[in-house]
């Protein structure tokens, strides 16, 4: 699986100025990085793309062939809390099939 970009859209903000820091996209059973996010204002409809862990995602494309299913988990700090909003991720990959097998 070769990951060409990760990108985030963020709506329905409650508190808006708020800001997120040290972001990181995780397996969630690993706890392997697989795209990070350094610092971004909590905003409506703030979009953005993520640093990319190629590390992390070929540990994800070997979990996937195994288990064909994954969970992953978003986690950071918020400047300030209680804060609500909600994160869209889209990943763009190339998946490569062996159609004879």
């Amino acid at each position: 699986m070769k990951v060409t970009k990760v990108t985030y859209f963020i709506y329905g903000v409650d508190n808006p100025g708020v800001t997120f820091s040290n972001g990181s996209v995780l397996i969630s059973p690993t706890s392997k990085t697989i795209a990070t996010l350094g610092s971004q204002a909590i905003d409506e409809s703030v979009s953005g793309e993520l640093t990319i862990d190629q590390e992390g995602f070929d540990q994800l494309s070997a979990r996937l062939k195994t288990n064909k299913s994954e969970t992953i988990k978003f986690q950071g700090n918020l400047s300030q809390t209680p804060s609500s909003f909600s994160i869209e991720f889209v990943f763009y990959v190339t998946v490569t099939a062996d159609a004879l097998k």
